[in-house]
């Protein structure tokens, strides 16, 4: 399974939750779980032009893989 460690410096993958959360910081593994997450808009769009930039199809294809 894919978490995704979201904190203060960006954004993490790893394959198993952290065993410590802190504040300020969010662990999800799934759409439900980012949506219910307590981010802002502002602190999603900043996550979101962080993403690297895909050659084969922009951030969209990146953001599924």
């Amino acid at each position: 399974m894919r978490i995704y460690f979201i904190g203060n410096d960006g954004i993490t993958l790893c394959r198993e939750a952290p065993t410590t959360v802190n504040d300020g910081e969010v662990a999800v593994a799934s759409k439900e779980e980012l949506h219910a997450a307590p981010l802002s808009g502002k602190r999603l769009l900043a996550l979101w032009n962080a993403l690297p930039v895909s050659k084969s199809g922009g951030r969209s294809v990146t953001a599924g893989h």
